[in-house]
């Protein structure tokens, strides 16, 4: 069961041959867990998941049994054509489905459909289901939705703000004044203006070339938009050399 708190959109880390790493990806997990998430999921968009092998994935998942943080970690099963999920999204719409479809869900599967990630951010502010699990899908959402009722957060960018998005975390918990969330949020609308996965991996790089690979057609940011990427990043006082887990 998954508790509140703050998660992240797992990266996959590859080898230069673009294999998966499995031990790499999920030594990331479990450092972004040591360094303040309370937990990370596997092969979700961020993690490259469409592009990455069922037998690689196989072999992670059984890797994850011998971790102890294997109670922390939560797999992406879902395999989709992009062309039919958007057809199958914008038929559901011209229905009229949105929150209805949730709530329907939860109704019919009571113990399967017990939360959401809302990445589109129009589902937290209004979605109300007792015993349900709220989750915006980014740390900018964070404070906002722990104010409404949410859980919490599930983020590609706490691979890499997982310390702040704690914190903030924690002080609404234990009714602290916030100290970082302004910074917390500055951050992810950096990362929000260019591709999550390009700046992830082009952040992560400066400090460990494992980060430097991604599948294709994904590509690293050009050479100039990451200057500027970091650039702007140590303007907050946010750059890899300090915010890398360990």
């Amino acid at each position: 069961m998954i508790k509140n708190g703050v998660y992240a959109a797992g990266l996959s880390i590859l080898k230069e041959d673009m294999s998966l790493d499995v031990q790499a990806t999920i030594t990331h997990a479990e450092s972004a867990i040591k360094n303040g998430l309370h937990g990370a999921f596997f092969f979700g968009s961020t993690g490259q998941s469409q592009l990455i092998s069922i037998s690689e994935k196989k072999e992670l998942i059984s890797k994850t049994a011998t971790s102890k943080y294997r109670d922390q970690f939560y797999i992406g099963t879902g395999v989709n054509s992009l062309n039919d999920n958007i057809d199958l999204i914008r038929y559901s719409m011209e229905y009229g489905f949105n929150t209805e479809i949730i709530k329907k869900l939860v109704a019919n599967f009571p113990k399967q459909i017990i939360g959401c990630k809302d990445s589109s951010y129009n589902l937290f502010e209004n979605l109300k289901i007792p015993n349900f699990k709220m989750f915006p899908g980014s740390e900018a959402k964070l404070l906002k939705g722990l104010e409404l009722g949410c859980s919490g957060c599930i983020s590609a960018v706490t691979n890499v703000t997982h310390s702040l998005a704690r914190k903030v975390f924690d002080d609404f918990e234990n009714k602290q004044q916030q100290s970082v969330n302004e910074k917390l949020i500055n951050i992810r609308q950096t990362f929000d203006k260019h591709s999550l996965i390009s700046a992830l991996h082009s952040f992560l790089s400066v400090e460990n070339k494992n980060y430097s690979y991604v599948l294709p057609p994904l590509t690293l940011l050009d050479l100039n938009t990451k200057k500027e990427l970091l650039s702007k990043l140590s303007e907050l006082d946010f750059i890899p050399s300090k915010n890398i887990a360990a």
